[in-house]
C-alpha cells in the first residue's frame, strides 16, 4: 500500500527587533565603569527576552489553537545571544515545524474508523477543529477528488493516522496533514503581538540589569 504525504516544507517564521545603538548606549551609560558590565547587561537581557518569546508563543498558540503545550515547544528553538563583535551580538528564536498531522488537532472519534469489508464512505465521519469553538473540518462526504477522511494504523506505524484515497484508487492513500506552527503567524497583526511583547521584556530586563550591577550586583 502506497502512501503519499502532503507537501512538509513551509518557510520558518523570521521576525527581528533591531535597537539604535546610539540609544542604548545612553541606557547603558551608568554601567561605564562596570568592568564587562554593558555586555553583561544585554547578554542577560536579550536572552531575558528570547526566552520570554518561547513562552509568550506557547501560550499565544494554547490560546488560538487545540495544540497541546508539548507539541508547540517541539517547533520552537532558542539559540541564546552569541557576540560576533565587541559591538554587535544576536540571539534567535526559530518557530518552524512541518505541517503537522492532524491527529494533533481535535479528531473526532480519536480512534480508527477503517472496517474490514466496508467502503469508506460507509466509514464513521472523521472531524477535525483547528480552534477551539471554531469551525468543524472534514465532515464533507468529498474534499478535492478525494474520499472521505478515515483514521487508520497503517503497518509499521506508531500510531494513528488521518487519510483519504485518491478517487477510486484502491492502491494509494494520502496522508491528510494541518497547519504548520508558522502558518497560525501568517497574519502581521499575530507577529507584531510577539515582537511588542519581547520588546517590553527585553527592555524590562535591561533596566534591571543596569540597576543590578551599577549598584555592585553581580
Amino acid at each position: 500500500m502506497k502512501t503519499t504525504a502532503a507537501p512538509n516544507i513551509q518557510p520558518r517564521l523570521a521576525l527581528s527587533l533591531t535597537y539604535d545603538e546610539g540609544k542604548l548606549r545612553a541606557e547603558l551609560s551608568a554601567l561605564a565603569s562596570v568592568a564587562g558590565g554593558e555586555r553583561k547587561a544585554l547578554t542577560r537581557s536579550i536572552n531575558k527576552a528570547l526566552n520570554g518569546t518561547r513562552t509568550d508563543i506557547t501560550a499565544d498558540l494554547r490560546s488560538r489553537t487545540v495544540l497541546k503545550a508539548g507539541t508547540i515547544r517541539k517547533g520552537i528553538n532558542v539559540r541564546p545571544v552569541l557576540w560576533k563583535s565587541h559591538t554587535l551580538c544576536n540571539g534567535l528564536v526559530h518557530l518552524g515545524s512541518g505541517r503537522l498531522p492532524l491527529t494533533e488537532f481535535k479528531i473526532t472519534p480519536l480512534r480508527q474508523t477503517a472496517q474490514k469489508r466496508r467502503l469508506p464512505a460507509q466509514y464513521k465521519p472523521v472531524s477535525y477543529r483547528l480552534a477551539p469553538g471554531g469551525k468543524t473540518f472534514g465532515n464533507e462526504p468529498q474534499v478535492q477528488g478525494r474520499s472521505k477522511l478515515f483514521i487508520t494504523r497503517l503497518p509499521r506505524a506508531e500510531r494513528l493516522g488521518v487519510y483519504a484515497r485518491p478517487g477510486a484508487e484502491r492502491g494509494k492513500l494520502i496522508a491528510e496533514t494541518g497547519p504548520s506552527l508558522q502558518a497560525f503567524y501568517a497574519r502581521t497583526t499575530r507577529q507584531q503581538h510577539i515582537l511588542n511583547a519581547a520588546d517590553a521584556r527585553f527592555r524590562k530586563e535591561l533596566a534591571h540589569q543596569v540597576a543590578h550591577l551599577s549598584g555592585g550586583g553581580r
